[in-house]
């Protein structure tokens, strides 16, 4: 498993704090990604200025972006996603990126001429491997019936286990799909110390394991991922390099068992798009 930088926050108030990181931080984790050689940085058209920020960091030989349509669909698809792929690549400074994903489901079943456009981008070399990322696992069933991603980002979490029944990545894996997994801290929400607060009551019985075990919330969460084999990828979001340099030594680390006993069903709580 590697770990992959992801940059919400380098171009927008993110996540349950609503963090936004300033050129300076960006410049610290950037010194941090050398020295400890992550070159995996995904990050998104939708996500403010991030790639134009991107462009500033070093270290990036593997970038991973997502694009999304317009509200108002374009009446010529394959123009739109050239003059976007390409406005991508001007913002990040590179010739070439390893990843392409389409951002939302929705628009690769509204408008199925996508595949052609990203099976094109990767046949003209302008990316290495495309895909999609997901929000529910019944989105990767009507997908692979369709097409087969190079790729797939997917939610996991302490709280969202939903793509890990039914032997759903074991499948994507038999596809020879690349696995990326996402939310690992839920958008800071597992992150959180005052179980006061919380009012579910599954996160809570989380805090308090953590509190009785002696592992901090962050090393359980990575942990938590990294005890699933299936997972090729990790995307970690980052406030500061201080943070970042706490999730490389907790990833670096010796794994912990983390107990599957804190699932929640409630899509309210784990689907950040529902708050």
């Amino acid at each position: 498993m590697k770990l992959v930088l992801g940059t919400a926050q380098f171009g927008l108030k993110y996540g349950i704090n609503q963090s936004k990181v300033n050129i300076k931080e960006v410049r610290m984790i950037d010194k941090i990604l050398q020295k400890k050689s992550i070159s995996y940085i995904d990050t998104a058209t939708s996500y403010g200025n991030s790639e134009k920020i991107i462009s500033k960091i070093r270290t990036r030989k593997n970038v991973i972006t997502k694009i999304k349509l317009p509200q108002k669909t374009p009446k010529d698809i394959e123009k739109w996603f050239n003059d976007t792929l390409k406005m991508s690549l001007n913002n990040l400074k590179i010739k070439k990126l390893y990843g392409l994903l389409i951002h939302d489901t929705k628009d690769l079943f509204n408008q199925k001429e996508l595949i052609n456009c990203l099976m094109n981008a990767k046949k003209k070399k302008y990316v290495k491997k495309i895909g999609i990322s997901v929000y529910d696992p019944d989105e990767i069933i009507k997908i692979i019936k369709i097409w087969t991603p190079d790729i797939i980002q997917l939610p996991v979490n302490i709280l969202d286990q939903r793509f890990l029944k039914n032997n759903l990545l074991s499948k994507l894996k038999k596809l020879k799909i690349k696995i990326f997994a996402r939310s690992c801290f839920l958008q800071g929400l597992l992150l959180k110390k005052r179980s006061g607060s919380i009012k579910n009551v599954n996160l809570k019985k989380f805090i308090f394991w953590c509190k009785k075990e002696k592992v901090s919330q962050l090393k359980a969460c990575i942990d938590f991922i990294k005890n699933v084999k299936k997972i090729d990828f990790l995307v970690i979001g980052v406030d500061s390099n201080k943070q970042l340099k706490q999730i490389i030594d907790a990833f670096c680390s010796e794994t912990k068992k983390i107990p599957n006993q804190f699932e929640c069903l409630n899509k309210n709580i784990i689907d950040p798009r529902r708050w």
